[in-house]
């Protein structure tokens, strides 16, 4: 999933860890001269997979973007 979301904000070479996440995502958001919205598609996939997986991920994203108005995650997918 980091690596999809990497590829989608036009990452260049990264760790594709939550720690070169962070690191990466930092600057990113600090060379932005607008707002990003990031819409994650088709996690009713991963919800169903693995709800546990899918909860860290919602919470290391959000803690990600705590404090940092310039970009929000919205989560789609076909919910039950």
């Amino acid at each position: 999933m980091l690596d999809g979301l990497g590829r989608a904000l036009g990452f260049a070479e990264w760790g594709s860890n939550w720690d070169a996440w962070d690191d990466i995502l930092s600057g990113y958001l600090d060379d932005l001269p607008r707002r990003v919205l990031v819409l994650v598609e088709r996690v009713d996939r991963l919800v169903a997979a693995s709800p546990a997986l899918f909860a860290e991920i919602v919470y290391l994203l959000q803690r990600t973007s705590d404090g940092q108005p310039e970009i929000e995650f919205v989560f789609a997918g076909r919910w039950p």
